[in-house]
């Protein structure tokens, strides 16, 4: 939910299309001048050349309906003499054409921090950049070899240019099969696993305290050196909105008190204080139901159109 109580996903208006796409194929690709500004040879690796694919880039806009991007790459691979190509590397974008990266920033951090944990990311979590001068955030990303996810702000990255201003990507960066993985595919692929993350809901919020502990606890640390002796040091913590981002339920806030020694009614007590004083975001299981729901709903749209 948002700070007045609920979460507005009416208002987030995703459009789902496919980004780029990598192939590989025994013959390399005969790229004419023209099509530069969209297609490159990445690389050639044992016996194989790896050609990256950015169709939007062709001449045309944004392809927005998959019916399109097939014709549009047979087509290419036709002009390209890539008979044998197979898909290699998939990106499916959810594209936002609104101002509102910052408002479902944590709502795509919840959904990246639970990948994290359904692909095994090497942190075991989420990972997160800000702007250095500014302290504001620009991007989330977890992934593994094969799968990666992540949320930037697209408008920034390109200079505060361009139509679309927040971008959530699924990334399938290598097949795992001979005959390669089609689009198709890889958003059945990315079904699943949207599918399997209420499954760790709960474990993500006992793992988000116990890293938020480590870090109450540095931070009591470094006051003491300072000689900050203030007696109350946990809503000094947690009144950093930048803390509360990886508080994800209002339960959730109240075993965290509880896991810094506070008594179980006092924890419901200062819960409710923190939620009134810093605008704390909380989301609920249904919420997260209806984010997925969304993004499936999105990829639908596309794929069969």
């Amino acid at each position: 939910m948002n700070k007045n109580g609920k979460l507005r996903l009416e208002e987030y208006n995703l459009q789902a299309s496919i980004h780029t796409v990598s192939m590989k194929s025994s013959t390399k690709p005969v790229i004419s001048p023209d099509m530069r500004n969209a297609v490159d040879m990445a690389y050639y690796d044992k016996g194989f050349y790896f050609t990256k694919i950015n169709p939007n880039k062709l001449g045309e806009g944004d392809i927005l309906a998959y019916s399109e991007f097939v014709a549009i790459m047979t087509e290419l691979f036709n002009e390209l003499q890539m008979s044998d190509a197979t898909f290699w590397r998939t990106d499916i974008r959810f594209d936002s054409y609104l101002p509102n990266f910052k408002q479902f920033y944590k709502l795509n951090l919840l959904l990246l921090s639970l990948l994290a944990l359904e692909l095994n990311d090497q942190h075991r979590q989420a990972v997160g950049h800000i702007y250095t001068q500014t302290k504001e955030f620009s991007d989330i990303t977890t992934g593994n070899t094969v799968w990666q996810a992540t949320y930037y702000d697209k408008f920034r990255q390109m200079n505060d240019t361009g139509d679309v201003m927040a971008r959530l990507e699924l990334r399938c960066l290598r097949n795992q099969r001979k005959d390669g993985f089609v689009p198709l595919a890889v958003r059945d692929k990315w079904i699943e696993k949207l599918d399997s993350l209420l499954a760790h809901y709960d474990s993500l919020q006992i793992q988000s305290n116990e890293k938020l502990l480590h870090a109450y606890q540095r931070h009591c640390a470094y006051c003491s050196k300072r000689g900050k002796l203030k007696s109350d040091l946990l809503t000094e913590f947690l009144s950093d909105y930048r803390t509360g981002m990886t508080v994800f339920t209002h339960r959730q806030l109240r075993e965290f008190f509880m896991l810094c020694g506070v008594s179980e009614k006092q924890a419901k007590e200062r819960a409710v204080y923190i939620q009134k004083k810093t605008y704390i975001e909380f989301f609920s299981k249904e919420d997260l139901k209806r984010y997925i729901a969304k993004l499936k709903d999105s990829m639908t749209l596309f794929f069969t159109c």
